[in-house]
């Protein structure tokens, strides 16, 4: 038996005893157009260790090396599923292996509902604000409230700030965390996203912007 072969004996022995037996790592691409599209199913040879960080279930997956899992295949994965729990792939958190025994490095964050699981991927766009900072691409992190909440591209993941993020009553774009700067809000609403609703001036200079689907 070689390196590899025993080192898919292994995982698979932590895989059972971590998981029910019958558990399945399903491999996704996801285009918003198309929805979810399963790439491969494995029964054997993977192991995923969970942790919880800012409320985010994150998730570290090892996946021993197989033929189908060709480098243009791993290139269109953006979600995977284990045990009836979506999560979303992270931004360059898929690494090939490097050296015996080969080893493919997965890294992920759960999705949490089902307009967490439709929208994720979605971008919305702030512009014409006079608060120049508010302008910008914001990227879907997760759900506040039952709806999800977007970051400022190069932000940290934070609902509190240089956010797009509905407070359980209205929409809000927020600023800096010091001082906890809501720059643009909406009327109270119970509209599913941001760009089906109109922002009006709070903390921000005028005219409030517009917000559009990415």
């Amino acid at each position: 038996m070689n390196l590899a072969q025993e080192a898919h004996r292994i995982i698979t022995i932590a895989q059972s005893i971590v998981f029910r037996p019958d558990a399945t790592l399903t491999l996704l691409s996801y285009e918003q157009s198309v929805g979810e599209t399963s790439l491969l199913s494995l029964t054997d040879g993977w192991i995923a260790q969970r942790g919880t960080d800012n409320s985010t279930t994150s998730v570290s997956l090892w996946v021993t090396d197989r033929d189908e899992m060709t480098l243009a295949l791993m290139n269109t994965v953006s979600r995977f599923t284990i045990e009836d729990t979506t999560y979303r792939v992270i931004q360059g958190g898929i690494t090939p292996p490097s050296w015996e025994p080969k080893l493919w490095q997965i890294q992920g964050e759960e999705i949490r509902n089902q307009v967490e699981i439709e929208t994720l991927v979605a971008e919305a766009i702030v512009s014409g604000a006079g608060t120049i900072a508010a302008n910008g691409i914001y990227t879907a992190r997760g759900t506040q409230s039952g709806k999800p909440y977007y970051n400022l591209l190069g932000q940290p993941n934070d609902p509190g700030a240089y956010s797009i993020v509905y407070t359980g009553s209205v929409w809000s774009i927020t600023g800096e965390p010091i001082g906890g700067l809501s720059y643009y809000v909406s009327p109270a609403t119970v509209a599913d996203f941001p760009w089906l609703v109109t922002f009006a001036e709070q903390d921000g200079d005028s005219p409030a912007p517009t917000v559009s689907e990415g």
